[in-house]
């Protein structure tokens, strides 16, 4: 087993249509609590998940600062989401330098 993390916190970012924006929290929330409901993630000691919406505006170079930021101000430990492939790439070159994962979201 690899290291644990000892943060819990997890980032989304989200720049979808209006609709696709309601679903997919409303989806998040669901399954988040579920998780957090039944002990948490139970290979990092139970850690509850929290989860920190930042907006990428669309915009490559944001969504690169927001990363950073996210990762070094609020000590996320994984990043998902990024609607649009030039945030996504960015997001890519930001969080392999503090190795904190990406996850696709589409």
């Amino acid at each position: 087993m690899g290291k644990k993390l000892n943060r819990s916190r997890s980032v989304v970012f989200f720049r979808y249509p209006a609709v696709w924006q309601r679903w997919g929290k409303n989806a998040e929330t669901v399954l988040i609590s579920e998780i957090n409901d039944a002990g948490g993630i139970k290979n990092l000691d139970g850690a509850k998940i929290e989860v920190i919406y930042a907006d990428s505006e669309n915009d490559a170079t944001v969504g690169m600062t927001e990363a950073e930021r996210l990762i070094t101000d609020e000590g996320v430990s994984l990043i998902a989401g990024a609607y649009s492939s030039s945030v996504t790439l960015a997001i890519c070159d930001v969080s392999p330098r503090y190795k904190i994962p990406m996850l696709g979201l589409l």
